[in-house]
């Protein structure tokens, strides 16, 4: 919404200036796509950002405009948004799975482990607990709590931060972020500098979405040794993609078979060209 011509988030209230500051806002506070590699940390303020989107958005249709897949229930329809229900639902140990109760253990844990001068420098937030109010005070509290946690209520905080975290991503459609492969040997690809991945197995570096749909966008179609030696892959698998029925060729000169570069890539890198 505007305020006398001034842009402020309608999920925190915060008003960045202007635009390139909107859309670092947006970018960094509220991602539309998880990162790859999430520390505890990051996932809190993550946690605190998505409560407070879902607060705002439950019920809503997509805001991309697509239609939800139509569902038959075998008895009508739910009478209420039971996902944002959940959410909404308060701590309760007869319900230890619910996002608020895995994160209220989560401070139980920490608060049991640190010391007076802790508690003293991190007093617990003011009822009503929401989760957006929880991770923000455990995001304070997890700095000074780290030393005093012994390594099995490590793990279980680890693993308690990233199920609130998908169960929240769910309910505000949140994309995981794309997993990429390494076409030299099959390993999970890094992130480098520059729009690169790099494959911590073979050091191989591949370009990145953004990269990959710049450089080939407006190509035009390859014959299948030409592209098959770019991409550095054997020109047996665009046969078996055509066999198969995955890919076709643009066209079919003397014998030789002429590939759109971007439909390679869109098998050869799966989600690239929609994570770019």
């Amino acid at each position: 919404m505007t305020t006398h011509d001034v842009w402020v988030c309608p999920i925190c209230g915060q008003a960045p200036g202007d635009p390139a500051a909107i859309m670092a806002h947006g970018r960094e506070k509220h991602p539309s796509v998880l990162p790859a590699h999430a520390t505890i940390a990051q996932r809190l303020d993550l946690i605190a950002a998505l409560a407070d989107e879902a607060q705002l958005t439950a019920g809503h249709p997509n805001p991309d405009g697509q239609p939800a897949r139509a569902r038959r229930p075998p008895s009508g329809r739910a009478p209420a948004d039971l996902a944002a229900l959940d959410l909404a639902a308060p701590p309760d140990d007869d319900h230890p799975e619910r996002p608020l109760s895995l994160l209220v253990e989560c401070s139980r844990l920490c608060w049991a482990a640190t010391p007076l001068d802790v508690h003293q420098a991190h007093p617990q937030p003011d009822p009503p607990c929401t989760i957006a109010s929880e991770a923000r005070w455990l995001a304070g509290l997890w700095p000074a709590a780290q030393p005093w946690l012994d390594l099995a209520d490590c793990y279980w905080i680890d693993d308690s931060t990233a199920r609130v975290l998908r169960l929240l991503a769910a309910a505000t459609r949140t994309a995981p972020r794309p997993v990429h492969h390494c076409p030299s040997c099959g390993e999970v690809l890094a992130d480098a500098a520059g729009g690169w991945l790099w494959c911590r197995a073979c050091g191989a570096e591949h370009p990145g979405p953004e990269r990959l749909a710049e450089q080939w966008r407006r190509k035009p179609p390859m014959a299948t040794a030409d592209i098959a030696a770019t991409l550095g892959i054997n020109p047996n698998r665009l046969h078996k993609w055509r066999f198969r029925g995955m890919l076709a060729p643009a066209r079919v000169e003397a014998g030789i078979a002429y590939w759109r570069p971007l439909d390679v890539i869109a098998l050869l890198w799966p989600d690239t060209l929609e994570a770019a």
